[in-house]
């Protein structure tokens, strides 16, 4: 079994050189079935587990394992989706082929995990997607980027639902959904409480406790801890090589911007733009284009400023960061309510929200997001 992978990211199931993509709900259905291999559920058990966020017909769970037979038809000698009588499906496994030594090669893993966290770093999310979808590459994602690549390409609901992920793991990207979907005021109570429960794994606490605080608070208008944890990220985040050092100086072009410091501002501005000549990271550059387009309409400068969040947005897109989008959409939300009113660019900045929300059944979120907090912090 552990020779089959599921890319969360794009919902395809590899096999060696095989690839098969699957829609969603056929992907969390299959992906459950082979966690529990040997066991017999019930439609009405299946219907629990999938598909908890919809409203299915009677046929829902035929139809979809009528699809996933025909679909994984080319792993017919190794797993086997069968009917019993009276009771429902059960997925039994055939059998089990040695691993391709390429995929198990010590070299090759750290030479493709390098270079998915490089494009990872530079915000090329559609070199990330050719490399994944191609089984000719045979490159499969590293624990560690699972979750934050299934982020970036906007799989929020795959996220939620995959019990394979425990809250633990994924409570920081949960905390930014919620964020994209109902704004930081509403979250922050909840990511403070996160904080303090210490849910967070040890890999992701220098971010949660640095970067996630500041924008967390920052987009609350909870400034006194923002200002303060902008002087301890100083400390931590020193040097232009820091994986987080772009994003930091892009929080704190922010926070000048709030505070009407056009000194500090500047000076974030220049010290970007330097940055972004010898480092062109997409996600930084996007919203950092965005945030030049603020400024620009808040002195006056309209017709440029809202060239340059447009501009902004068309980079976010090419990077097919959709995680970034969602912020840069909240960044505007954030400076409408009171440093940047202006109704052109809230008409333009609906517009964005309706095509980032369009994928998604964002009651279903809500309620869902709603639901773990309350049960897990």
């Amino acid at each position: 079994m552990d020779t089959l992978s599921f890319q969360l990211s794009n919902y395809t199931i590899r096999y060696f050189d095989q690839s098969i993509q699957l829609l969603r709900k056929e992907f969390e259905l299959f992906q459950y079935l082979y966690q529990h291999p040997n066991h017999v559920f019930s439609r009405d058990a299946l219907l629990e587990v999938v598909w908890s966020d919809v409203y299915p017909t009677d046929r829902t769970v035929d139809d979809h394992i009528y699809r996933l037979r025909k679909k994984l038809q080319p792993l017919s000698n190794m797993v086997k989706i069968e009917t019993i009588r009276g009771l429902g499906y059960q997925l039994t496994v055939l059998s089990r082929s040695e691993v391709k030594p390429i995929i198990t090669d010590p070299t090759f893993l750290a030479s493709s995990t390098e270079l998915l966290h490089t494009y990872h770093l530079y915000g090329n999310g559609l070199a990330i997607k050719s490399l994944l979808d191609n089984p000719a590459f045979g490159i499969e994602p590293p624990q560690n980027l699972r979750i934050p690549l299934a982020f970036m390409s906007g799989e929020y609901h795959a996220i939620i639902n995959d019990s394979s992920i425990s809250f633990h793991e994924k409570a920081l990207f949960l905390l930014w959904i919620h964020l994209l979907i109902e704004g930081a005021p509403h979250t922050v109570n909840y990511f403070n409480q996160a904080r303090k429960k210490k849910v967070f794994p040890s890999e992701q606490l220098l971010e949660v406790e640095t970067l996630s605080t500041i924008l967390f608070n920052l987009l609350s208008r909870n400034f006194k801890e923002t200002s303060e944890t902008i002087a301890y990220t100083e400390t931590k985040v020193t040097s232009p090589d820091h994986g987080l050092y772009p994003f930091f100086r892009l929080t704190k072009m922010m926070y000048g911007i709030c505070n009407e410091n056009k000194q500090q501002t500047l000076a974030e501005k220049e010290c970007l733009e330097e940055f972004f000549q010898k480092r062109p990271y997409q996600r930084e550059q996007g919203i950092f284009t965005v945030l030049k387009g603020i400024m620009e309409i808040i002195d006056g400068k309209k017709t440029n400023g809202l060239n340059h969040i447009q501009e902004g947005m068309d980079t976010l897109k090419q990077s097919h960061f959709n995680s970034h989008i969602g912020l840069s959409i909240a960044i505007l939300t954030f400076y409408l309510e009171k440093e940047c009113k202006d109704k052109h660019l809230l008409k333009q900045r609906d517009t964005y929200y309706e095509e980032f929300v369009k994928p998604y059944k964002v009651e279903v979120l809500r309620e869902q997001l709603k639901s773990l907090f309350h049960t897990c912090l």
